[in-house]
Order: C-alpha cells, then sequence, then structure tokens
C-alpha cells in the first residue's frame, strides 16, 4: 500500500507550491490518486500554473486519460509553446490516442527548436513504428539518432531492436537489447527480446536463460514456464522440460494438455511410470474430462497397460458416445488384450458414427482374422484398400487372411506389396520368409531372414526357422 503523503503541520494554509511538492512526492511513489488531489489543490490557488498543469498531464498520460493529458498540456503550450518537455509528452499523448499524424508533426515541431531533444526523436521513432504499414526505416534513423545523442532512454534501443527483428536481423537486435538491459535491469520487454532472439538464431540455451529470469521475475506467469517446457522438449531435455511443465500445470488447472504434455515428457526422459502417474492423477481428478481421460488412455496403451487402456477408452466413450475416435481407440486396446470380440463391436460402433475411418475398417478386419473368420477379414481389408491403397496394415491382413486360407501365392504378391511400402517392418518380413519356406523358394527365405536375424529383429521363431531352412538346403 502507498504510504500517505501529509503536509507539514506549520504549513495551516498551505500554498500552491506546497500542494506542488505534495504531488510531487506522490507521483515518486506513483501514487497517482493523492498526486491529482495536490495538484488540483494547487490549481485552485494558481490555475495557470505551468509546472503543475505539466505534472497533472503526466499523471493523466499514466492513467491512460490522454484527452485529459492533451487539454493540460496545450495549457501550458500556449504560455511556453516550445517547450521540449511539454511538446514531447503531447507527442506522446497524441500517439497513445492513435493520431499518429499529429505526433509525427508534434515530435518534428520539437525537433525543428531542438535538434538535439532525444527523447523527442525517440517518440518520433514510435510514432513512424506505428504507421500503417510500420515506417522503418524512418523509425529506425528517428532511433539511431536517439542513440546518438547518448540517451539513456531504453525505449531507443527497445526501438530499434524492434525494427531489426520485423526486418528479421535478429543479430542486430541482440547488443541493442543488452545494452536496453543495462539501462533498466530486468526490464521484462528486454528480457522477453532477447529470449525472442536468441531462439530465432538457434541459440536456445541464452534463450532459456532469459526466459528463466522472467520466470523468477514473474512466477505466478503460467505462460513463461509453458515455454520453458516447449523450448526444452524442442532441443531433446525431456527431464528439464518436465519440471516447467509441472509448474506450468499448477500455474494453469484447467489446461488439459498440460497433463499429457507432462506426460510426454516423462516417457521421452525413459520416465513411463511417473508418466503414467501424472496422467491417471490428472484423469482421476477430472473424471468428466474426456480429453484427460483419452489421453491416460493412450499412454496405457503406448506402456502395454491394455486393461487401464480399456478403462480409460470406455470413460471417452461414456462422456462423449457419439465420438468415432474413442470408439476406435478402446477397440485398439481390447484387440490387444486379447478381446477380439469386443473389439469387432467397438470398430463397429466406430464405423456407424464414421464409414470412412479407415484404420477402423483395418482394425475390424484384424478383429475377425482373430476370430478366424476369414472371409470377413478379407472383405474388411480390400474395403479399406480401396479407401487407402497404400496402408500398410491393410496388406499385411489381406495377406494374413489369403495366407490362411491357403492361397500362399496370392497372399505372397500382397505381402510383397506391403514389405516394399515399409521394409524395416519385421514381423511382415518374416511371414513372407514362411512362404518362401511353403512354396520351396528357400534360397529367398534364407536371404530375407539371415538379413532379419543378423538385424533388430532376432526373435527365437525367425532363429529357429533360419536353422531349418539351412538344414534342408544342406541336405538338398
Amino acid at each position: 500500500m502507498v504510504e500517505q503523503v501529509t503536509l507539514d503541520a506549520e504549513d495551516a494554509n498551505p500554498g500552491a507550491e506546497e500542494w506542488k511538492r505534495a504531488g510531487d512526492l506522490c507521483m515518486e511513489r506513483r501514487d497517482w490518486d493523492g498526486a491529482l488531489e495536490y495538484y488540483f489543490n494547487a490549481l485552485r490557488l494558481e490555475p495557470e500554473h505551468p509546472a503543475v498543469r505539466y505534472n497533472l498531464a503526466l499523471v493523466h498520460l499514466e492513467q491512460d486519460d490522454y484527452a485529459g493529458a492533451i487539454a493540460l498540456l496545450r495549457g501550458v503550450l500556449a504560455s511556453k509553446p516550445l517547450d521540449p518537455e511539454a511538446l514531447t509528452a503531447l507527442g506522446w499523448a497524441q500517439l497513445w490516442s492513435h493520431e499518429m499524424e499529429e505526433a509525427i508533426r508534434t515530435f518534428r515541431r520539437v525537433l525543428l527548436a531542438h535538434p538535439k531533444h532525444a527523447p523527442a526523436q525517440v517518440g518520433l521513432g514510435w510514432a513512424h513504428m506505428a504507421e500503417n504499414p510500420p515506417g522503418l526505416g524512418r523509425a529506425a534513423d528517428a532511433f539511431a539518432r536517439a542513440i546518438a545523442l547518448e540517451t539513456a532512454d531504453p525505449e531507443a534501443y527497445h526501438g530499434l531492436a524492434t525494427v531489426c527483428e520485423l526486418r528479421q536481423e535478429p543479430a542486430q537486435a541482440v547488443p541493442l537489447l543488452e545494452q536496453m538491459l543495462r539501462l533498466k535491469e530486468d526490464d521484462p520487454r528486454a528480457l522477453e527480446g532477447l529470449a525472442r532472439v536468441h531462439e530465432d538464431l538457434g541459440q536456445w540455451e541464452q534463450a532459456a536463460t532469459y526466459l528463466m529470469r522472467l520466470a523468477h521475475q514473474d512466477p505466478l506467469d503460467p505462460e513463461h514456464p509453458r515455454r520453458l517446457a516447449r523450448l526444452f522438449d524442442a532441443n531433446g531435455v525431456p527431464d528439464r522440460a518436465a519440471v516447467f511443465w509441472r509448474k506450468y500445470a499448477k500455474l494453469a488447472p484447467d489446461d488439459v494438455d498440460a497433463a499429457a504434455s507432462l506426460g510426454d515428457s516423462l516417457l521421452a526422459a525413459d520416465r513411463p511410470q511417473e508418466a503414467l502417474a501424472a496422467l491417471g492423477a490428472a484423469a482421476e481428478s477430472h473424471p468428466d474430462d474426456v480429453r484427460r481421460q483419452a489421453t491416460y488412455g493412450h499412454a496405457c496403451f503406448e506402456a502395454g497397460r491394455y486393461d487401464e487402456a480399456i478403462a480409460a477408452y470406455e470413460r471417452a466413450t461414456a462422456l462423449e458416445p457419439r465420438v468415432a475416435a474413442h470408439h476406435h481407440n478402446l477397440g485398439n486396446a481390447q484387440l490387444e488384450a486379447g478381446q477380439a470380440g469386443q473389439a469387432l463391436f467397438s470398430y463397429q460402433r466406430a464405423l456407424a458414427l464414421d464409414p470412412g475411418l479407415t484404420d477402423s475398417r483395418v482394425g475390424q478386419g484384424w478383429a475377425s482374422l482373430e476370430l478366424n473368420n476369414l472371409e470377413a477379414a478379407c472383405e474388411c481389408f480390400k474395403l479399406a484398400l480401396e479407401q487407402a491403397p497404400g496402408d500398410v496394415s491393410a496388406l499385411d491382413g489381406l495377406g494374413s487372411a489369403l495366407w490362411r486360407e491357403g492361397r500362399p501365392q496370392v497372399a505372397l504378391q500382397v505381402l510383397e506389396r506391403a514389405a516394399a511400402l515399409d521394409p524395416e517392418q519385421g514381423g511382415l518380413r518374416f511371414k513372407l520368409g514362411m512362404i518362401y519356406e511353403e512354396l520351396g523358394r528357400f534360397d529367398e527365405a534364407r536371404r530375407i531372414l539371415t538379413e532379419l536375424v543378423s538385424g533388430s529383429y532376432a526373435e527365437d521363431r525367425a532363429v529357429e526357422a533360419l536353422a531349418r531352412i539351412e538344414a534342408r538346403i544342406g541336405g538338398s
């Protein structure tokens, strides 16, 4: 709370100067209401007191009463028409009133009479910046002239740095913003600008330093930890990102994406249990928030905890029963959990809501395949391929169904097409090796299985199959 200013006891009948001094003290303490009261009392005694009228105009500017400030400043200028301070203040009042042309004329009027008045150069620069489109060249010249006059006004450096950014010259903005920070320690605009330009320059560690200073300066602003979290995520430091996602989640509890972002960072940091705990707590604390339920379901699914994923997706479908994606996700979890019958039903619900959902059509095919309904599986995969001819999972499923129907030659053609689209899928290539073996094409089977075993797909079944084929080739 601002300390109240009182006049001395001996000032039983204070004059205008005493009232002015009291108002000036309030100005120093940024007690605008107190300053108004004392300055009005001074003007009652001396209505034309120029210094009081000028100071009162500054108070109106601080309170965004630009019309009141302009009226007072015109009164000052009536008796002192070329006063540089009053003219410059008038220019700012006009600029903030969106009277750009008037402001430019006023600042130029100051500079005609006082060419070395740096504050007017600064004001002129910002007035040109407010033009539509911004007069970047004229603004840069004005700011540069103010800096050449050795002004201590950080606005000159801020203005020229802003011009550099708009011209996409972030490297030139850095020293200007650093000087601004020297003139006004911990200026949030300088810190913000330095964080931004260092990020533009790919110097993310320096950007993080300035963002952390901003966060320390204003610890209740959620935007600072969110930006830090994103910055660390983008640059492969998920552990640090998780720290700031936690802070952001506390400051912005209604942002349903915060828990998901925290979970993603924790997963990237190879901390899956913490990720699931964070997402689970968010889902539990907001049982009616469908996005939190779905996000937790996704995390459980990725972690192979299919029963928990099913429970989360079931909550999502209960909250939004007409959203096809929820039923599709539920089907995926049920299929992975070995509940092919329930999965088939979930995929059918998804397709009833969105017949064009190709992934659900593919899922329906795989569920049918698990239930050994080969004819239905083939039909589902063919329908999916009509919608998405390059869908590898649909090709894989169709080839698998055809093979189980006893049609290895046709299955081979489909699976070779799938393998050409996704040559890194080990399970798909293993099937090709088995079909080659069945068709007696042992050299091709050995080639594929050797590649698999020597690569990342060294499963026991592939090793055993390769040994079996090697034995058959050796014995022939």
